[in-house]
């Protein structure tokens, strides 16, 4: 069984799999962690590879297993030396530090994160670290400990305080099925929805009896009002308002609905905040110049993403049928333009249905995910170089990798390495949350609707935040749902962590 650490967006497997200090006891090896970090921000300190070092060397400990341990023994070089006769001490930037220590201080500060899952076990650091060091008086005091009673305090410590990112589990938080609000209806009029970063909410848009953008509290589903419409700003297309997004700076952003964007313009609204009066963003053909193709090649608004705040807004839109795709950028967070993406998702050759026109997800740089009924999911880069950009598919995941493809809906979270889809299904529909830091999507949950009305038309939303999920799966209601670890993991992990240091310092 082999190991992993995983960064934010990034995985590392292979490196920390049994044998693998064969290949990096070579100078190439010992850099190859390093390269493993690209060109993104991770590169611009050696911190982080100081980090990855550390925290390796402390799980190596935790599990016992030699071939780790001397896998990271070996990496002698600018960056960290280890201590002649100190089989756990190094010496980074000329201070002698005990990095098993350093590691577990990281942990009790929740900027690590242990967990079980993936094909082995998996390291998660949630987010960029500044290298701890430990004062000498910090590390006599974790020496000292020496009773069961101290040792247990630490372990619930460490159950309690380390966040679970990587076995994450659905725990039901609310639901509000038909009926239970006048914009829930089973008629195909609530389809658009995302969670708002800045106040909390959770923003509908629902076309039943008008045009309305409901507010709701995020953590307890009650009703709190509902967005200006303004006078005579909304309107056009078959429908006026269809799908909804929200970015990181509080700005919403809502999409009309056109079957041929060449004729009937793409409308893009935008509210500053939850207070504010809509403007117009943007209007006319978002996938220029990409000419009009087959049947409803043009149709756009049915899929929808936001992500980035002010002048770097982006909104991502997949047209219903041929298999292209459409970004919206601005300059000012107020006015937007379109560019077309021709991918190679291609589309059905009945009726040129998109293979990615349902749902779509902006995902890590500049790559995305879209899927529709029936079809694959798949994750698409982008060469943003010339326009038309192009989309060329870099994964490609069906039944066979474990993803129904009746798996429709969707919503990912970059920061959590995160996917969730809703599988359109026989009986209830089904929510199932999948990592994606590795680039392939692996289960980690599933979670049957308590709702089971026809989705007819494979509409709705996915959305994280806060650490929830929201799916709004057209005609069932809103279901809400809790990010949860699994406890009995990390309860054993604190157990194991504090027996196993309390026995080496009592041997010492």
């Amino acid at each position: 069984m082999g190991y992993r650490i995983v960064f934010p967006g990034r995985s590392f497997r292979g490196f920390f799999e049994p044998g693998a200090h064969q290949a990096l006891n070579s100078k190439a090896g010992q850099e190859r962690i390093k390269c493993a970090l690209g060109n993104s921000e991770a590169r611009q300190s050696s911190q982080r590879f100081d980090q990855i070092v550390s925290v390796a060397l402390f799980f190596c400990e935790c599990i016992q297993h030699a071939e780790f341990e001397q896998a990271f023994a070996d990496l002698n070089g600018p960056v960290i030396k280890k201590v002649a006769h100190e089989p756990y001490r190094f010496t980074v930037d000329s201070e002698q530090l005990d990095l098993p220590l350093i590691a577990w201080y990281m942990a009790l500060k929740r900027q690590a994160v242990f967990s079980a899952g993936f094909p082995g076990k998996a390291i998660l650091l949630d987010k960029p670290v500044a290298f701890a060091r430990l004062t000498a008086s910090k590390m006599t005091r974790v020496h000292t400990m020496k009773t069961a009673k101290v040792l247990l305090g630490v372990a619930a410590f460490c159950s309690l305080n380390i966040a679970a990112l990587a076995q994450v589990q659905l725990q039901p938080l609310w639901t509000l099925a038909p009926g239970d609000r006048p914009y829930l209806t089973t008629d195909n009029t609530q389809r658009g929805m995302d969670y708002n970063p800045v106040t909390g909410h959770l923003l509908l848009a629902n076309r039943a009896g008008g045009l309305s953008v409901a507010i709701l509290d995020a953590t307890t589903g009650a009703d709190l009002g509902a967005l200006d419409l303004g006078a005579g700003i909304i309107t056009g297309g078959t429908f006026t308002g269809n799908m909804l997004g929200v970015a990181n700076d509080g700005a919403i952003y809502l999409g009309n609905l056109t079957l041929d964007s060449t004729t009937t313009p793409f409308r893009l609204y935008r509210w500053a905040n939850e207070s504010a009066a809509p403007t117009l963003a943007f209007e006319g053909d978002p996938s220029v110049p990409i000419a009009l193709g087959g049947n409803n090649s043009k149709r756009f608004g049915d899929t929808f993403d936001v992500r980035g705040a002010g002048a770097g807004t982006q909104v991502l839109l997949a047209a219903r049928g041929g298999g292209d795709a459409a970004v919206l950028v601005t300059g000012d967070g107020a006015n937007f333009v379109g560019y077309g993406i021709a991918t190679d998702a291609g589309a059905s050759a009945s009726d040129n249905s998109s293979n990615i026109g349902l749902g779509v997800a902006f995902g890590e740089g500049n790559t995305f995910w879209g899927t529709a009924l029936g079809r694959s999911l798949r994750h698409i880069g982008v060469d943003v170089g010339v326009s038309p950009f192009s989309g060329t598919t870099v994964g490609n995941f069906t039944d066979a990798e474990g993803v129904p493809v009746n798996v429709t809906l969707i919503g990912v979270d970059t920061s959590l390495g995160l996917l969730a889809g809703v599988e359109l299904a026989t009986g209830p529909d089904k929510v199932h949350l999948f990592d994606i830091s590795g680039g392939t999507p692996v289960l980690l949950d599933t979670e049957t609707l308590t709702v089971d009305n026809a989705n007819p038309n494979g509409v709705g939303a996915v959305a994280f935040g806060d650490g929830k999920l929201f799916v709004l799966d057209c005609n069932n209601g809103i279901h809400a749902y809790q990010l949860v670890p699994e406890p009995s993991t990390y309860v054993m992990i604190g157990l194991g962590v504090g027996a196993f240091w309390l026995v080496r310092r009592r041997k010492s």
